[in-house]
């Protein structure tokens, strides 16, 4: 939407598509599916849309995105054996094709997502807490940075869905 005008930002081949987030330099993303029809995250723009994950055969989604462009969301983890897959937490870096995993603790995935990235960099969003507990709750979640442990907050549910300058 600009200037009064709906502007459709396309696919990665699929059908279906969804914005999710707008920075302050006019970035949008969020997700679109593929010709396989798997959503995957995606940077929307001129003059192609960027698949954030291509190449995996699992779906992804992009939630929030800073000025410098650094892009926040989740990717689906492969199913491990006996189990079913994850939403892990996940930062994808400017370039296509490079990203990381967030929601990881002492070696074990578990499931989470990236809701929220300022400028600084602080990025907000939440983790389950199944391997620490005999109860699974989510709980609030902030990473300060991609390579240090993360931050978490509350014994009950709880989650983060936006961080300003200060946090």
């Amino acid at each position: 939407w600009q200037s009064g005008v709906l502007s459709d930002l396309g696919t990665l081949g699929g059908t279906n598509s969804r914005a999710t987030a707008i920075n302050g330099v006019g970035q949008v993303v969020g997700w679109a599916e593929t010709s396989e029809g798997l959503a995957h995250a995606c940077r929307f723009g001129s003059p192609s849309n960027v698949d954030l994950t291509y190449g995996r055969s699992y779906s992804s989604a992009a939630e929030d995105i800073n000025d410098q462009g650094v892009v926040v969301g989740w990717i689906e983890s492969a199913p491990a054996p006996g189990e079913g897959s994850r939403q892990l937490a996940a930062v994808f870096k400017p370039a296509p094709q490079n990203f990381g995993i967030l929601s990881v603790f002492n070696g074990y995935q578990v499931e989470g997502r990236a809701t929220a990235i300022n400028n600084d960099g602080l990025i907000g969003g939440w983790t389950g807490d199944a391997f620490w507990t005999s109860r699974s709750h989510d709980r609030a979640t902030y990473w300060s940075s991609f390579a240090v442990p993360p931050i978490r907050f509350g014994e009950g549910d709880s989650r983060v869905y936006a961080a300003n300058a200060a946090g």
